[in-house]
């Protein structure tokens, strides 16, 4: 699936580019000829397997007096139909639709009526009513009741010819029903008739339960987990609406550890490469192929034939033409027996896709350097010692000699400098919360805490004969959860602790306009009632928590203080108003209650994610797609697909010491899923759903705390990462290894290793579905060691181990000692740093992406230069270009006299730096490095300037 989907997305950003480039079709019409044609086609959700294999199929058929471009509505009617409009404005002959809702398609029709535009609907079929408005209206696709016949069938032929599968021996079979959308035509058909053709062939039944899954694997994972819990091993056979479901049901069987013997019988419908593959393995009963091929096939000869003035009729010799509207493909039912036949046409379907991949890019475009703000998450540390004469012999920490009292390790997100002409209020907005919070510290040296209060304490409690208990602390990280051209909204977690039994920790959403700075209030987002809200926050609490929330205080006295507009809530006199804190990223709303806010603080940070499906049409979701929506990046140049992060998975989160109120000290070691260190065992993290992916992916923390392989018990089925220890005292490990279940792939050799709190992870996804795990250990200086696993579809193996630096962005100016590093925005916007000797050593900082092999690549314009020394001047007078900031010559060949003080700025490769000079200029140092040394015309850089600095 990877493959196919990375295959597509290629050729859309490739269609789309074009569409771009190339000058539109003229002044419309369906029954005239351009001389290029033109086919405009949206999707409902392009990473639906599925249709992305069926897009596949279609592209590849194109000619070259043939442009197609497609559009991913990602799920939004409104979307969808803006698309056809532009499609309609960019003189597409003909307009390919899957619809979003298939009960509402009168914008669609209306649109494509006016403009006199045919419009042929595929995979999703409007209700007759709706075909019959307009003769131009035509539909692609297969007859769902047939499929959910056969699916029944299927699972008949099977139950009758293995006795195994009633494992109870009870007569009957107890099933779950995996269905694909609310409301949707296919899931209703495909379940309604699956089942009825089962009981029909005389098999007995019992339903256990059916969960909605919306087509999506990784859904399918989370419903079957919990159909699960509530049925343990009762469940014989699982019928799904489609393969990927049946997929997700099978991942949440091998998740959960469940043998093979205990395992249902699974049988999906759709018959996608990854479904035939499964069934080859013997995962799937069975499934049942929707032609694909024949569908795209179809729709592409109908597109011809009705962009050159022709009918649907002239299709009648080839296919079976219905009512005049209406082309449909057989189904075929799928088995062991005749699975080679179908694995072959896969095969050859995937050759022919990759020979037509090889006309267009090896790569997909570069994402252009304006896509997003490049952002930065500077953190101030500080520290402060008792410097009097009062020794604690029992001090609590572990440095008696220096007795530390306090620290301060806290994160900030900042835009940085190169944008923020670009994003000034944004760039307001986030400096002045770190100078609102500093100055309340006192100017960022540790505050009261750190001056007064605490050494009053420190020298009370000693000179009373009493214990110390710290040191203090003040820890806090910021992550970005959402980045589009509209908002902003990250997390902020912070945590602390003064005494006491226990410290305190929280968790923050902020979401801001990226625009005009302004930050959004909740009742600007959401227009549903309180009473909505609170039973949406409270179903997916008792679903997200099941275990624990009985636990809680009692729901619904504590959600009936919180309200969506506060304020309006207190004007009218309600008692004990609460606000929500809340944040948004790519798959829903989260709803963060805090300890003691709806429980006992045991529980810790408690996190309700309500979906996007949930809230409908809501007021703010043009704010989650973005101005330009789920149009691409490129078609629309304004680089505006939603995004969900962590931090860049440098290694760079803090330690945080505390009291766990027992005696002993807690260590907080990695950090939570938003960047947050996580101090409770269950606070929230690996709650979450899987995350919606768009066209660059995500990144976010992967929540693995790395282990000593004398801990590999080997029971665990879950993804864990092990190190194996070296000798004591010597900073090393011996290798690295993540394993799921018997799954294992491993880094056999030695890499520096301070302690199991030094070693970050992080999950990476990209838009065309494959994850990795990165995972960075704190070498030494600024060097990070990186190490990459791929996990996608639960296999594991190692990609590849690399050295990246720090990647720090111009420090702020403050007392005490700010350390910045390079916030990761997605798969194709991540941050890493390099040293490289060029004039002296400079710490370079680049925009890279995934790779094909899952490392790293470098992928912006430049790479910037955060770390040198700013005292380096001409001994002689050298030659150099004026360029502006986009890198154009302004002026060549300037002569730089001797003493010319010069400050690196970028570079862009081994040939050139691009340097600041004291009048605001910018002037490009071109050297050469064809020898063992860079050189300017044969004399050697370290001859010609002074002042540098070096490594060592």
């Amino acid at each position: 699936m990877g493959k196919i989907c990375k295959k597509f997305m290629i050729f859309l950003l490739t269609v789309v580019m074009t569409a771009g480039l190339l000058a539109g079709c003229g002044a419309n019409s369906g029954s005239k000829v351009a001389t290029k044609i033109k086919i405009g086609v949206t999707l409902y959700d392009q990473y639906d397997t599925f249709i992305s294999q069926l897009m596949e199929c279609f592209t590849q058929q194109a000619s070259e007096n043939v442009e197609v471009v497609v559009y991913n509505a990602s799920n939004s009617q409104q979307t969808q139909n803006n698309q056809v409009k532009k499609m309609i404005e960019d003189g597409c002959n003909v307009i390919c639709v899957n619809l979003v809702d298939r009960t509402d398609p009168t914008a669609v029709i209306d649109a494509a009526k006016k403009a006199d535009v045919p419009i042929i609907f595929f995979n999703r079929e409007l209700v007759e009513g709706d075909m019959g408005r307009w003769n131009k209206l035509f539909y692609v696709g297969a007859n769902a009741i047939e499929s959910g016949v056969m699916e029944g069938e299927l699972a008949a032929e099977a139950i009758k010819s293995d006795d195994t599968i009633d494992r109870n021996g009870d007569g009957a079979i107890q099933f779950v029903v995996l269905e694909g959308e609310a409301g949707h035509q296919d899931a209703i058909v495909r379940t309604e008739y699956s089942v009825d053709t089962l009981i029909r062939s005389g098999v007995e039944v019992d339903k256990l339960g059916y969960a909605i899954a919306n087509w999506n694997r990784a859904q399918a994972q989370t419903k079957m987990s919990q159909l699960i819990e509530q049925n343990g091993n009762s469940i014989e056979l699982v019928l799904s609406n489609n393969d990927d479901m049946a997929l997700g049901a099978i991942d949440a069987y091998e998740t959960a550890g469940v043998s093979e013997d205990l395992m249902p019988v699974f049988f999906g419908i759709d018959g996608t490469d990854v479904g035939l593959e499964a069934v080859a393995e013997g995962k799937l009963g069975g499934t049942v192929y929707n032609d694909k091929e024949g569908q795209a096939g179809a729709m592409y000869s109908l597109a011809l034939t009705l962009a050159k003035g022709g009918s649907i009729r002239d299709l009648e010799s080839i296919y079976n033409v219905e009512n005049g509207k209406y082309i449909r493909l057989p189904y075929t039912k799928i088995t062991n027996e005749n699975i080679g036949e179908y694995l072959k046409k896969a095969v050859a379907k995937k050759n022919a896709g990759e020979d037509q991949e090889g006309k267009e890019p090896a790569e997909s475009p570069e994402p252009a350097s304006s896509d997003y703000p490049m952002f930065k998450q500077v953190t101030l540390k500080y520290d402060k010692y008792y410097e009097g004469d009062l020794v604690d012999e029992n001090y609590y920490g572990d440095d008696k000699e220096h007795r530390l009292l306090y620290y301060s390790d806290e994160q900030y997100l900042l835009v940085t400098d190169p944008y923020k002409e670009a994003y000034p209020e944004l760039a307001g907005f986030l400096q002045d919360r770190v100078l609102d919070r500093t100055a309340a510290d006192g100017n960022g040296v540790g505050g009261d805490w750190g001056e007064l209060d605490i050494v009053a304490e420190y020298e009370e409690l000693v000179s009373q004969g009493y214990n110390f208990i710290g040191p203090w602390y003040d820890v806090q990280r910021e992550n970005i959860a959402l980045l589009n051209d509209k908002i902003l909204s990250f997390v902020t977690y912070y945590e602390n602790f003064a005494g006491g039994a226990h410290g305190y920790h929280c968790r923050m959403g902020t979401t801001v306009d990226v625009k005009s700075g302004k930050e959004y209030e909740l009742k600007e987002i959401l227009d549903v009632s309180d009473e909505q809200l609170r039973a949406m926050i409270r179903d997916r609490i008792k679903i997200e928590d099941a275990d624990e929330y009985e636990d809680y205080w009692d729901l619904d006295d504590s959600l009936a203080s919180y309200y969506i507009d506060p304020d309006a809530a207190n004007e009218a006199g309600k008692d004990y108003v609460n606000h929500y804190n809340w944040t948004m990223d790519p798959k829903g709303i989260h709803f963060y209650f805090n300890p003691y806010d709806i429980a006992a603080y045991a529980f810790g940070i408690i996190d309700a994610t309500v979906p996007y499906d949930m809230l409908g049409d809501f007021s703010g979701k043009d704010l989650v797609e973005g101005a330009s929506g789920e149009d691409s990046a490129e078609e629309k140049g304004d680089g505006s697909e939603d995004a969900a992060t962590g931090n860049n998975g440098d290694g760079s989160e803090g330690t945080a010491a505390g009291d766990n109120g027992d005696g002993s000290e807690g260590t907080a070691k990695g950090n939570e899923g938003d960047g947050s260190l996580d101090t409770v065992e269950g606070s929230g993290s690996g709650k979450d759903a899987a995350q919606t992916i768009d066209s660059h992916g995500y990144v976010t923390y992967a929540g693995l705390y790395v282990s000593s392989s004398e801990w590999d018990s080997g029971d665990y089925n879950g993804l864990s990462l092990y190190y194996v220890p070296g000798k004591e005292g010597e900073g090393l490990a011996n290798g690295l290894y993540l394993k799921k279940g018997n799954k294992k792939a491993s880094f056999d050799e030695s890499f520096m290793m301070e302690d199991e709190s030094s070693i970050s992870t992080w999950k990476v996804v990209t838009g065309d579905g494959r994850e990795f795990i990165y995972v960075t250990s704190k070498s030494f200086g600024y060097y990070y060691d990186f190490f990459a696993f791929e996990v996608t579809d639960g296999e594991l193996k190692t990609c590849g181990r690399a050295v990246f630096t720090k990647t720090g962005l111009e420090p702020y100016a403050y007392d005490g000692e700010w350390l910045s590093e390079g916030a990761a925005v997605d798969a194709e916007h991540m941050y890493f740093g390099e040293i490289n000797t060029i004039i002296g050593d400079f710490v370079l900082v680049g925009q890279y992406r995934v790779g094909d092999d899952g490392m790293p690549v470098f992928s912006g314009d430049y790479k910037y230069v955060t770390e040198c020394s700013d005292h380096i001047t001409l001994k002689k007078g050298i030659k150099a270009d004026v360029v502006d900031e986009a890198g154009n010559v302004i002026t060549a060949g300037e002569e730089l006299p001797d003493g010319t003080h010069v400050m690196p700025w970028r570079t862009a490769g081994d040939k050139f730096v691009d340097c600041y000079l004291d009048d605001g200029r910018i002037v490009r140092i071109s050297y050469n490095r064809d020898g063992d040394e860079p050189d300017i015309d044969g004399e050697y850089l370290m001859d010609i300037f002074e002042g540098e600095s070096y490594v060592g």
